[in-house]
């Protein structure tokens, strides 16, 4: 029985199906199997999956698409292994990620899954000069690799997905407790680090880079905004219910497109939105919406916030924090 069991799932992954297996396959640490589920692949990619010969690759194949999160869930009940490492289709592993993160998990018995650092690179040219890809080389890697204390995970799952889903590895008894959502098509992997967090179980970091991540203008997630953000929603329902339950004012800080879209799309018309706070000067008393834009100074100890404000999530948490608000009782992260 292997020590690891490698999982990965994949959709129409030809063009990068070959550099993500043969960087597998150079781990350092050879005890692991390596789980692939073809999620009804229309392209090569099965003809790609059965080049290989390597006895420690076990595919499974999909007669029909069935999302991400039903081919994970599949996945995820074949394998074996003590751990349980993600490997996303498109990405590059170090060599020793396997050997690392294992050691960092046989050394911390109260740790259930420990992320690596990531570091985004272009799959051509042509998105290296967007502005997409910039802006994860410029804020996107560091927001994902920003936290990293078992502590600092435990306070801001709750607000983001602060853990690369393609560098886990995770204890299997305990992933297999909480299980992959079959039903999601996007955010399966927030969901299952979000119910991992609520139930107790301890998530560390491992703070080297172990995964370079490609970008590519084909992700899911940039093809189904919508989809994406009301499944957010529904992961985190009850702890954004909660706010609007308590009768007082409840706030969204970010009064920017994101935040329009949460209140206008997202959130219920039940929950009765006070307006937006947002500390550009400029944007002071004007709508958004329908809804006034106040600044921060408008609130008072006893209102809630949701923040709607990515690129300053965590210092809009932190300024919480000072002025008294504790998470999920006075305030939230949306993502």
């Amino acid at each position: 029985m292997p020590e690891i069991s490698v999982l990965m799932s994949v959709y129409n992954g030809e063009a990068f199906l070959r550099d993500a297996i043969d960087s597998v396959l150079r781990q350092t640490f050879r005890d692991f199997e390596l789980i692939v589920v073809n999620d009804g692949s229309t392209d090569a990619t099965q003809r790609i999956l059965d080049e290989y010969t390597d006895p420690r690759i076990r595919t499974f194949t999909f007669e029909e698409n069935q999302g991400v999160g039903a081919a994970l869930h599949f996945g995820l009940n074949q394998t074996v292994g003590k751990y349980i490492a993600k490997a996303d289709a498109d990405d590059i592993h170090a060599p020793e990620r396997l050997y690392k993160q294992k050691k960092y998990l046989d050394e911390h018995a109260d740790i259930d899954l420990v992320k690596a650092f990531i570091r985004y690179f272009p799959h051509d040219r042509a998105v290296e000069g967007t502005a997409r890809f910039k802006n994860y080389k410029s804020f996107r890697e560091d927001f994902k690799n920003g936290v990293t204390s078992s502590e600092d995970l435990c306070e801001k799952i709750y607000w983001t997905c602060c853990i690369p889903h393609t560098t886990i590895m995770a204890r299997s008894e305990s992933m297999k407790r909480i299980q992959y959502d079959p039903l999601l098509r996007v955010g399966e992997d927030y969901k299952l680090f979000y119910e991992m967090n609520k139930s107790g179980y301890r998530m560390g970091t491992l703070e080297e880079v172990l995964v370079d991540m490609r970008v590519s203008n084909d992700s899911t997630t940039v093809r189904m905004d919508s989809v994406f953000w009301e499944t957010i929603y529904r992961i985190k329902k009850r702890e954004i219910d909660s706010l609007f339950e308590s009768g007082e004012k409840v706030y969204l800080w970010g009064a920017g497109a994101k935040g329009a879209a949460v209140a206008r799309e997202i959130l219920p018309r039940e929950l009765e939105i006070q307006g937006f706070i947002d500390s550009d000067p400029t944007k002071k008393n004007s709508l958004l919406d329908g809804y006034r834009i106040f600044d921060p100074e408008v609130l008072n100890p006893n209102d809630k916030v949701l923040i709607t404000s990515q690129p300053g999530l965590y210092a809009i948490g932190e300024e919480l924090k000072k002025r008294g608000f504790k998470p999920l009782k006075d305030f939230i992260g949306f993502y």
